[in-house]
């Protein structure tokens, strides 16, 4: 995932939750009132074939800010036809589907097809504000069209965008909200709350990547509401209940551990998480050899996760195998340790090797996780 960080404050957050904050105008009122040049009379520009930013920054030879970009979508409603929402933000900036599923209070978001627009009279790759509302689709304004005085809009009609669009002039806008994807450096929306009237530095975000390991969600009513689940309040009243959901995610917490954990051979679990605490490898198809693993392992067993490798497989397979799988320690048992009554320890992370009889192969395996523990700062 991508989240979003300031380097003042350290305020840190998914980009689904990543409030943009402007550094332009920021309110209806100073948008409107905008008045260091007086916008020009709007003007309609053939623009063939040209539905995307990009095409129009090429044609216009100006930068994206100055568009009014336009994203179409179809969402589930309460009766069996889907209905459309239009989007438009500030063409610098890109949708962010989660922050608008929320606001509408939907399950899921899939893009209008052009064929459902041109049924509404709307013109895919077009379209402006005022014929999106005429039109009696749901429209939504980001809070970043108010960023700038003037904007090249859709044109309503196919191969046309209008220039010199003015909100407060040409449209009027009753609400904006935040559903914009935060950008790299963006201000800080915390340090933009906090430190602004004060005089402090106003952090800016740069956007990193990492592991969402676990979340919380607020469902609110959205659900309880739909199943019809409720409480007695104190008052004596049926209210739908608040609902909220927690998780932490297994397969995640595996990949950043063997990401943070790990050399050119393989995995090196730490301690603390290893699904095993030993393997016991023992090398060769001999009988008394397959035995005395077994026996060590059995023993090691009493005290320890063991994991044995009985496969027929050369030396070479199993040492390979187990430093990819990475398990703390590895306990090898050969012909000529058998005849010696001996156990050979490796330590996986520091490639220590310890060779002991093979009656204190308890003893040393917990004296030697105990360390790694230790070195760990687990103990």
């Amino acid at each position: 995932d991508t989240f979003a960080r300031c380097d003042v404050c350290g305020m840190s957050a998914n980009v689904e939750r990543a409030e943009v904050i402007s550094s332009s105008a920021s309110s209806l009122e100073s948008a409107d009132k905008s008045t260091e040049r007086p916008p020009l009379e709007m003007e309609k520009v053939h623009t063939p074939n040209m539905t995307t930013i990009d095409d129009l920054k090429s044609f216009f030879k100006i930068e994206n800010n100055l568009f009014l970009k336009a994203v179409a979508y179809r969402y589930d409603n309460e009766s069996a036809d889907k209905k459309v929402v239009i989007a438009f933000i500030n063409g610098a900036y890109d949708v962010n589907e989660t922050k608008l599923i929320n606001r509408l209070g939907v399950v899921e978001l899939e893009p209008a097809d052009p064929k459902t627009l041109e049924g509404l009279g709307v013109v895919p790759g077009f379209i402006s504000p005022r014929i999106a509302k005429n039109k009696g689709v749901k429209v939504i304004f980001d809070k970043t069209v108010l960023t700038q005085q003037a904007y090249i809009v859709g044109g309503d009609e196919v191969d046309y965008h209008t220039k010199n669009f003015v909100f407060g002039r040409d449209f009027e806008i009753e609400t904006t909200h935040d559903i914009a994807t935060v950008r790299d450096g963006d201000p800080c929306p915390l340090c933009n709350t906090d430190n602004k009237d004060s005089g402090k530095k106003v952090g800016k975000i740069t956007l990193q990547r990492g592991i969402e390991l676990g979340h919380t969600f607020q469902l609110g009513t959205r659900y309880s509401v739909a199943m019809g689940l409720k409480y007695l309040s104190e008052e004596g009243k049926e209210e739908p209940v608040f609902m909220g959901c927690y998780g932490i995610g297994v397969e995640r917490a595996m990949a950043s551990i063997v990401e943070a954990h790990h050399d050119e051979n393989g995995i090196i679990w730490p301690t603390s998480v290893a699904p095993f605490d030993i393997e016991v490898l023992p090398l060769g198809v001999n009988d008394a050899v397959v035995e005395a693993a077994i026996d060590v392992a059995e023993k090691l067993g009493s005290s320890f996760g063991v994991l044995l490798d009985d496969r027929e497989e050369s030396a070479g397979v199993k040492f390979a195998d187990s430093d990819l799988l990475g398990f703390p320690l590895r306990a090898v048992v050969s012909k000529k340790l058998v005849e010696k009554g001996e156990v050979e320890f490796k330590v996986r992370r520091s490639g220590e090797v310890v060779v002991v009889k093979a009656d204190i192969a308890v003893e040393t395996a917990s004296s030697l996780l105990k360390k790694i523990a230790k070195d760990e700062g687990v103990i």
